[in-house]
């Protein structure tokens, strides 16, 4: 392929910014055994790619990216607050009840970012789910401020 995308024409930019997200992961996650749970992690791996590969696209934007984790947050802890106050209710509901909640509501404030509908299952299975929130927020944060810093540097790769 010729194209736009091609990675023998850009190739430092295929190599340098999957190489910059894999250093940047591997700082955020550095304490992640004593810190994140696993599907945390998967989160923000999910967002850290779309940061890697399209850098200037909406979706990595900021406003995306934060709102749609607040989303998640939100989703996240208003579900487990129910299973917290109702024990009985039966898991399937409050996993779908997460999901849906936090579609809702990244529809309701345009800012669509498909891994915080993960982070919102996150949060919802986290044993803290408000420590899982927070090392959440702060980590796609330091993620943004870390692409925007970079980002006349960074080309879109697909």
């Amino acid at each position: 392929m010729r194209g736009k995308y091609s990675f023998w024409k850009n190739w430092p930019h295929y190599i340098g910014q999957p190489l910059g997200a894999a250093a940047l992961l591997g700082l955020l996650f550095f304490h992640a055994d004593y810190f994140f749970s696993e599907l945390l992690v998967l989160s923000l791996g999910s967002s850290v790619f779309t940061l890697a590969v399209f850098p200037r696209q909406p979706q990595s934007s900021p406003r995306h990216l934060l709102g749609g984790y607040a989303c998640g947050v939100l989703a996240g802890l208003l579900l487990a607050w129910l299973k917290y106050l109702w024990p009985e209710t039966p898991l399937f509901f409050c996993l779908a009840g997460a999901v849906f909640v936090a579609i809702l509501l990244m529809l309701a404030v345009n800012c669509r970012h498909a891994p915080g509908v993960s982070l919102a299952l996150a949060v919802f299975f986290s044993p803290e789910p408000l420590t899982a929130s927070a090392l959440a927020m702060v980590s796609i944060a330091l993620a943004c401020l870390v692409k925007e810093s970079a980002k006349r540097w960074l080309k879109d790769l697909a």
